[in-house]
């Protein structure tokens, strides 16, 4: 028993998400590889604790070839750019009482890793509630809620996130793609996720960046969103309108973390 608690804990991250009551099986991170996983026919299922369920435990987890994966992206960011991605960092310290010596875009993700210090899922996705109340002022979130909900307002919002949000998720492309029975161009592909790139952190995709993101946008904007992270070649697809599925029947609640993911070395807890 004593090996096989060694064996999970150098595989598994913690508690991704928080499901008492849910009496979910098959969610959980576990350990980070920038590059897509072989898994083996040995994989066990995830198992739940007091409320919380924990990682998936990979009997095998073997790296397939992927080099494109381990060649970091290059980002040129704008005064502009670097003045945003400072406004976010200096809010994440102010929100964590923490401080980074790191700068840049390095610096943000820093301070991501430590805002989730020590919090359970939940209050990390309230902590990113509370972040984006302070960037976006009420009146504006307001007056968002009160524009008619229509197909042109879903690609109004794919156009927007391509345009002002490269130095947050990196570069993008709008695709067109069946929502709710309707053809519409409301899909943003994220080509390779700039912050999952950085973070190499399941849990914090997860919990920091897709489920607040759904969350807030569906209820401070009322527009449904759906984030479906590509673990394997660290793309995304962002679809305006499409409402995203329970947590139980989301795939990427039920992916491993990645082998080299420094929140789960740090402390032995992806979340």
């Amino acid at each position: 028993m004593a090996a096989v608690q060694r064996t999970m804990n150098s595989l598994c991250s913690g508690p991704l998400v928080s499901t008492s009551g849910l009496g979910v099986k098959g969610l959980g991170s576990a350990t980070f590889l920038p590059s897509p996983l072989v898994r083996s026919q040995n994989t066990r299922n995830a198992f739940v604790r007091r409320g919380k369920v924990y990682c998936v435990l990979q009997e095998e987890l073997v790296p397939a070839p992927a080099p494109h994966l381990n060649v970091p992206t290059q980002y040129e960011d704008s005064w502009l750019e670097k003045k945003s991605i400072q406004f976010l960092t200096n809010r994440l310290e102010r929100l964590s009482g923490k401080t980074t010596e790191l700068e840049g875009y390095d610096g943000f993700v820093d301070m991501t890793r430590k805002l989730v210090h020590g919090l359970p899922a939940s209050s990390q996705r309230d902590t990113v509630h509370k972040l984006l109340h302070m960037v976006l002022p009420s009146w504006l979130l307001f007056t968002f809620r009160l524009v008619p909900k229509a197909t042109f307002l879903n690609e109004y919002y794919a156009v927007f996130t391509k345009l002002f949000f490269r130095w947050l998720i990196g570069d993008t492309e709008i695709r067109e793609a069946e929502v709710n029975g309707v053809m519409m161009r409301s899909t943003v592909h994220i080509k390779k996720c700039r912050y999952l790139e950085n973070s190499q952190c399941v849990g914090l995709c997860v919990n920091l960046c897709k489920n607040p993101t759904q969350e807030f946008i569906g209820k401070q904007f009322g527009m449904p969103l759906t984030m479906n992270p590509n673990f394997e070649d660290m793309s995304c697809d962002m679809i305006y309108g499409l409402k995203p599925p329970p947590i139980e029947e989301d795939d990427a609640y039920k992916q491993p973390c990645y082998s080299l993911c420094k929140t789960a070395k740090q402390k032995d807890n992806c979340a």
